[in-house]
């Protein structure tokens, strides 16, 4: 079942990326190009690796190698060459020759006999306004409104709480305009009632506060893809964010202080400084003198995911949900106010289960997600 998953998180999706970018998208850019040809080639060399003391990804043929088979299939179409992998070329070639797989391929030859993808429907599966317009019916489009707090650069939004309901509007697939609101601006979200970001606008609705907002989108979107699978993911979300609010937050503060310090408009500085050291009880200098130990408190902190991760992809099973999105909204709260890359800081590497976690997620809502984190 591993191996099922990780076509499914994996090579599915980055492959997918793969044929996207250089055959479909109408502007190749050279960096998503790159980066989706470099992945597969990645995990192509994962998936060699076992197959160098069985026949099959599996010890026996399954329903892993079924799986994984069509998407080797296509590697000239994806830049690779199976002559760089050779325990996975001889696993290819020995699938080809299954009686299976060729009568399989001889049918899909016969249903696939048409151009795969017409004109329109690439605008169906490329145009994320069309999908939206194909499947609901234009009254349900609302004009949604999110009041982000930002830095000077009004492209930086650093906010982890603005980030968790800007993750449930891609997670409901809603489409929506984000307003920049810097810390002096409050004026902008008078009508909310509150001085607090991030506020949600839809309609005559007003609603603050990202658990509130996450809420009423699953009840106001009911056919839109679910925050919370039933009542128990729910609860279990609410546990979920408590626990960034009070845990995760007290050990990632003091990486992000100074770095959203500096970044703020100039304007604002005064105030930021004023009402933080009044809050910790020290200046924003001494505050930031606890970054090295809290690097290392948020590592140990981390293991509480690690065990969960080891044996999902996300934290409620094959699919995130809004327990996932609170967690990616704390730490893009770093990687957003840092220019230093997360796995850099000292609480992760690229062979951890929390890693791996995060770079799933960024890909999952890359539609959001600053294009330098990508």
């Amino acid at each position: 079942m591993q191996w099922l998953h990780w076509q499914m998180g994996s090579l599915g999706p980055m492959a997918g990326h793969n044929h996207h970018f250089p055959h479909y998208a109408p502007e190749k850019l050279p960096y998503a190009v790159d980066r989706y040809v470099n992945e597969p080639h990645r995990l192509y060399g994962v998936l060699n690796k076992p197959l160098a003391s069985k026949d099959y990804i599996a010890n026996e043929h399954s329903i892993a190698d079924m799986a994984c088979y069509p998407w080797i299939k296509t590697c000239e179409r994806q830049g690779q060459d199976l002559n760089n992998f050779p325990l996975l070329k001889a696993w290819f070639i020995h699938m080809s020759e299954r009686s299976a797989v060729q009568r399989a391929y001889a049918k899909a030859e016969l249903v696939n006999a048409s151009a795969a993808v017409t004109q329109q429907g690439k605008s169906i599966l490329f145009g994320q306004k069309n999908l939206i317009n194909y499947y609901f019916n234009e009254e349900e489009i609302m004009s949604i409104i999110l009041y982000d707090l930002a830095a000077e650069d009004t492209a930086v939004r650093f906010s982890p709480h603005c980030w968790k309901s800007r993750l449930a509007l891609s997670h409901k697939q809603l489409e929506h305009a984000t307003v920049p609101v810097a810390f002096t601006e409050k004026n902008k979200i008078a009508m909310s009632g509150q001085g607090l970001l991030p506020v949600l606008a839809d309609g005559d609705a007003v609603v603050h506060d990202s658990w509130d907002i996450a809420v009423y989108l699953e009840s106001k979107y009911p056919q839109r893809p679910a925050l919370f699978a039933n009542d128990d993911a729910k609860s279990y979300a609410m546990s979920v964010n408590e626990w960034c609010n009070n845990v995760l937050s007290v050990h990632i503060r003091p990486l992000v202080i100074m770095p959203i310090f500096k970044i703020i408009k100039e304007e604002d500085k005064n105030y930021f400084r004023q009402s933080r050291e009044e809050k910790l009880g020290v200046s924003l200098e001494a505050y930031n003198d606890k970054a090295k130990a809290s690097i290392a408190e948020l590592n140990k902190t981390l293991d509480t995911l690690r065990e969960v991760l080891d044996d999902q992809y996300y934290l409620t099973g094959l699919s995130p949900s809004y327990a996932d999105i609170c967690i990616l909204g704390m730490f893009l709260w770093i990687a957003c106010s840092n220019e230093m890359a997360l796995v850099d800081m000292g609480f992760t590497d690229q062979e951890d289960t929390f890693y791996h976690w995060y770079q799933r997620m960024l890909n999952r809502y890359s539609d959001v997600i600053p294009s330098r984190l990508l």
